[in-house]
């Protein structure tokens, strides 16, 4: 089991699987999420258990290409996606 680095919004983020991805729903971007792409974190999407305390359900993630348009935006769960070095540069 591999030790899980708390993710934050703006965080670099890999896609590990696409298990539980869901797209945004409006259109925005030029094409879907691949296993292996970048991105970061632009929201963390939380829901309240029974005690109302926040449980981070899933991270909303944006990978931009290098003219600055989107090329997807989905949001994962917690084990589909990996904290990449902050010192990383994402690739474009």
């Amino acid at each position: 089991m591999r030790k899980e680095t708390p993710i934050r919004e703006y965080d670099v983020v890999r896609v590990l699987s696409l298990e539980g991805m869901r797209t945004d729903g409006c259109g925005l971007g030029s094409r879907s999420p691949t296993i292996g792409d970048m991105g970061a974190v632009v929201a963390i999407l939380t829901t309240a258990d029974g005690d109302d305390a926040p449980v981070d359900d899933a991270y909303l993630v944006e990978c931009v290409l290098a003219d600055g348009t989107t090329a997807w935006m989905a949001s994962f769960p917690r084990d589909s996606i990996e904290s990449m070095s902050r010192f990383e540069e994402m690739p474009r």
